[in-house]
């Protein structure tokens, strides 16, 4: 498979008015995170791949420049020791960008905040002296939530050996207000999850043997589901439309904290994400027609017609938090180990004892 790095969150198409989700498996990171994804292409290896966006939340901008390979493995040359600028186009101001990793460019912390209806560009300039520059892009309105509804899901089936099975998940769903205008959205999703670790063997934190107890640890989760999860209110005649944000898996009872990212986007990279979606959605067989390169909105200025991978996004973006309790789940277990562990880290880095922000009021947890 020939490789396109997206930097963005798990994703998931979904209709409008309660869809059915339309799950597509993707690992979709987002900008600024370590693991790059796979996507094919029909135009071989060598292409420049540019990630980025700019939105009216963040301090810090990220863009990250790489090189796709025809068999999927290989160097990152291209994007390296790179000349990478966003313009304000209201001011005409660019900002530098400066390389904190390799191939990864970041703007100084509050030196340039995104505005909603201001347009931006990026402009590279390789070491290689080829230069690039992206369409204006403009950040848009931000789609109002109304609420949020955790929803338990359950499955029952039976294996081949004629065994019944039940498992479980948690599907949150987002209730928007529709609006004249159109609206696009991508919701990005992050979360918590309560492990326990059984120390009812360790004497050395309770001081007696065979004593009953649990050690409780948050265990971050950056990637909840990977799935490309798009919305529209095309085509709604309601005032409210509700859209799957993410399933939580059947894993470990307790607690779990969901963080959603909605940001709102242009039609344009709306319709990029369509694109990419579609070929993850391909079932592998010798039928499937060819993959449609990934070609996104930014191009080489110095007259050279080569394809540019990838996406220069703004959106504006918007934050929720839910949580849900599923210690009345059955099947759902503790994680009994033996060792005797008197922090989180000893198994589950990154973990911590206290979450790291307030749920007080938030939920029962």
């Amino acid at each position: 498979m020939h490789l396109l790095f997206l930097n963005y969150h798990l994703m998931m198409t979904v209709s409008v008015i309660r869809p059915t989700r339309l799950l597509v498996l993707i690992a979709v990171l987002l900008i600024g995170c370590t693991e790059p994804i796979d996507l094919a292409n029909n135009l071989g290896g060598g292409q420049l791949v540019v990630e980025g966006s700019i939105n009216d939340v963040d301090s810090v901008h990220v863009v990250r420049l790489s090189t796709s390979s025809f068999d999927g493995v290989g160097e990152n040359t291209l994007g390296r020791n790179a000349r990478v600028t966003i313009t304000d186009l209201a001011s005409d101001q660019a900002h530098t960008l400066n390389e904190v990793f390799p191939g990864s460019y970041e703007t100084t912390p509050w030196e340039l905040q995104g505005i909603i209806g201001q347009s931006y560009r990026l402009d590279i300039v390789l070491a290689n002296g080829q230069s690039y520059a992206s369409d204006a892009v403009t950040i848009p309105e931000s789609i109002p939530v109304s609420n949020t509804e955790v929803k338990l899901l359950e499955e029952r089936g039976t294996l081949d050996n004629g065994t019944p099975f039940v498992t479980y998940a948690h599907e949150v769903l987002v209730d928007f207000e529709n609006s004249e205008r159109p609206q696009y959205v991508r919701i990005e999703s992050q979360g918590w999850i309560e492990l326990f670790v059984d120390y009812g063997l360790c004497d050395e934190v309770l001081g007696g043997f065979g004593i009953p107890g649990e050690l409780s640890c948050w265990q971050f989760r950056e990637t909840i589901e990977s799935n490309i999860n798009t919305a529209t209110n095309i085509g709604v005649d309601t005032d409210m439309y509700q859209v799957s944000a993410v399933v939580v898996p059947f894993d470990f009872r307790a607690g779990y904290v969901t963080e959603l990212f909605i940001n709102s986007m242009s039609l344009e990279a709306f319709a990029y994400w369509e694109l990419a979606k579609t070929q993850l959605q391909r079932n592998g067989g010798i039928f499937d027609p060819p993959f449609p390169p990934v070609v996104g909105n930014v191009i080489n200025t110095d007259g050279d017609a080569e394809p540019v991978l990838g996406y220069f996004h703004a959106y504006s973006q918007s934050f929720i938090r839910t949580c849900f309790d599923r210690t009345g789940i059955p099947g759902m277990l503790n994680i009994p180990v033996l060792d005797c562990l008197t922090t989180c880290e000893d198994f589950w880095a990154p973990a911590v004892f206290e979450l790291p922000f307030e749920t007080e009021g938030l939920c029962p947890i």
